[in-house]
């Protein structure tokens, strides 16, 4: 590989690093939620993205999220949404990706997080272990 080449990919690397980093983390809390049979209503309140979404479609943090089903601005926002498992997207400069964050209608708000224990445990709520 040419010199030229190498040194044109370092600067797009660290181009890409510096991008990452300077994003600020998104964040959701879970206000309030009330769920029946058919339907959860939320109050969430997300910061760190442009734009965020929830789908039925399942991911992991960090993977593109090519369905979009609820899209909301950032914010505190009440949504209604069916008793399912929803996955957070959120919207950035580089497109929508999962955020890791998982709302299980009748649980709560659970997050994918890699320790040893949630990685045993899959959907583990890294606040509380649970």
């Amino acid at each position: 590989m040419a010199p030229s080449v190498l040194r044109t990919s370092v600067y797009i690397l660290l181009l890409f690093i510096i991008n990452t980093l300077a994003s600020p983390p998104s964040s959701i809390e879970v206000v309030n939620r009330e769920c029946n049979s058919l339907e959860c209503e939320y109050v969430l309140h997300v910061s760190g993205v442009s734009h965020w979404s929830l789908t039925e479609e399942p991911g992991v943090s960090g993977d593109v999220c090519t369905k979009q089903t609820y899209i909301y601005p950032v914010g505190v926002q009440v949504v209604r949404a069916p008793n399912t498992r929803l996955f957070l997207c959120g919207e950035n400069d580089h497109g929508w990706f999962y955020d890791g964050v998982i709302l299980d209608g009748d649980v709560t708000a659970r997050s994918t997080c890699m320790t040893i224990r949630c990685l045993v445990l899959v959907f583990v709520d890294c606040k509380t272990g649970v």
